[in-house]
C-alpha cells in the first residue's frame, strides 16, 4: 500500500478485503482427492510405490487453482480514506481505481436472501461516470456507513471555516395581470 499518491491531509480509514470467492470447491475437491490418495496408499501396492508422483499428477493441478484463487483473493483490497474510496486489484499487474467523494453520487448494497442469512453482500457506488462495483463482503452495511460518512465529513470540511454568506434580498414579487377579451355574443350582432 504505497501512499506517495496520497494529498498531505489524508489519512486511513479502513482497508477491507471482499470475501473469498471461488475457493470452496477447490478446496474440497483437493481435500477428497487427498482423501482418496492416503486410502489408495493404504491398499494399492502401486500407489503405495509411487506416491509422490501420483499425488504430484492428482493434487497438483488443484492445489495450483487454490493457490492462484488464493492470491487473487488476497489481492484485492479497498481503501476507504478521508478524501475517496481507493480501489487496489491485480496480482502482477496493479490497478488503482479511486472514487473521490466530490464525484461519488450514492453507495447501495445487494444483498438476496442467503446473503442476508450469512451476513454479506455486495457494495457498488454510484458515481457521476457509472456504477463502480467494489465486491461482495462480509457486513456490507458497515462498509456502506462509513463511506457514507465519510463522504458527508468531507462534503462538511469542502467549504473553509472564515467564509462568510451576505444575505441578498430578493426582488420583490410583482404580479402580472393578464386581460382576456370576453367571448360572449352580445350587443355586436
Amino acid at each position: 500500500m504505497r501512499t506517495n499518491d496520497w494529498q498531505e491531509d489524508e489519512m486511513l480509514i479502513v482497508s477491507v478485503s471482499p470475501i473469498p470467492f471461488g475457493l470452496v470447491g477447490p478446496v474440497l475437491s483437493f481435500a477428497a482427492i487427498a482423501s482418496l490418495l492416503v486410502a489408495g496408499y493404504q491398499s494399492v501396492g502401486f500407489i503405495r510405490q509411487h506416491v509422490l508422483p501420483i499425488g504430484l499428477i492428482v493434487l497438483g493441478p488443484t492445489l495450483l487453482l487454490v493457490a492462484t484463487r488464493t492470491w487473487r483473493w488476497r489481492s484485492h483490497r479497498v481503501l476507504v480514506t478521508s478524501h475517496r474510496v481507493q480501489i487496489l486489484s491485480g496480482t502482477i499487474k496493479r490497478h488503482r481505481d479511486s472514487v473521490y467523494f466530490e464525484y461519488l453520487v450514492g453507495v447501495h448494497t445487494q444483498k438476496r436472501v442467503r446473503d442476508r442469512l450469512a451476513r454479506r453482500g455486495g457494495v457498488t457506488l454510484e458515481t457521476h461516470q457509472g456504477p463502480v462495483h467494489l465486491g461482495h463482503f462480509r457486513h456490507p452495511d458497515s462498509l456502506v456507513r462509513v463511506i457514507q460518512h465519510q463522504r458527508d465529513a468531507y462534503s462538511r470540511d469542502s467549504i473553509p471555516l472564515d467564509t462568510t454568506f451576505d444575505f441578498e434580498m430578493p426582488t420583490p414579487f410583482t404580479p402580472r395581470v393578464v386581460r382576456r377579451r370576453s367571448h360572449r355574443q352580445g350587443d355586436h350582432e
